[in-house]
């Protein structure tokens, strides 16, 4: 499916690429209370984190999975108040009037994340201050899309994306949290060519303009 968002003066926003989380599970369970009640996570076993659980009041366990579901719409098209697609084909040069067509590329189909990524630990919730027996932990897991600009592209000019791999942004090791080995990506650099001549030269195009992006991990140490 896709959204079009009518602008002013006509103008066309056309969101046309559904991002999909395939699948999330949420899941809260009774917890021993850890010694340090204002902490943000508690440990558990897998004993807790089942039906089996023998913790609290009421040995609660509930957990909840929900089938796949665009968790973002990406803008693919702005198209002007005079734009008539001549061959039915989406936006493409032969076409009247105006437009600005965005191309991504998926990177990663099943990218696994948690909250929180850390392993076998649940965000803590200590209930009410008057029972001692209520602490429950809560962790949220899940597959998901991930898509990146590719192209953006006009009839006269075409912006190009240059992405490589982080060496943060991990994905989750699994259910039970951990540091995975996929990474998410980081933009190096943007080029911008005249569309005839990248049509034309392909790889061997000369960018009118270059613009680099440059990282570091100061803040993120290890």
């Amino acid at each position: 499916g896709q959204i079009i968002v009518h602008g002013d003066e006509g103008k066309r926003y056309v969101f046309g690429l559904p991002a999909y989380n395939t699948y999330q599970k949420e899941v809260s369970f009774n917890v021993t209370a850890p010694a340090n009640k204002s902490g943000a996570l508690v440990s558990y076993s897998a004993e807790d984190n089942s039906v089996n659980n023998k913790k609290g009041l009421d040995h609660y366990f509930d957990a909840t999975t929900t089938p796949p579901f665009a968790y973002a719409y990406y803008l693919t098209d702005v198209l002007s108040s005079d734009y008539v697609d001549i061959s039915d084909d989406g936006p493409s040069p032969d076409d009247y009037g105006n437009y600005t067509k965005v191309s991504y590329t998926k990177t990663h189909s099943n990218f696994k994340w948690r909250t929180p990524v850390e392993k076998d630990s649940a965000q803590y919730d200590s209930g009410l201050y008057s029972k001692d027996d209520d602490d429950k932990g809560h962790y949220i897991y899940g597959t998901k899309d991930i898509w990146y600009p590719a192209t953006i592209e006009t009839k006269t000019e075409i912006a190009v994306f240059h992405t490589s791999s982080r060496s943060d942004a991990l994905e989750a090791f699994d259910e039970y949290g951990g540091k995975g080995s996929s990474s998410m990506l980081k933009l190096d650099s943007i080029s911008l060519y005249n569309y005839a001549d990248k049509q034309l030269s392909g790889n061997g195009a000369v960018p009118l303009l270059r613009v680099h992006f440059v990282y570091n991990y100061s803040l993120c140490q290890g």
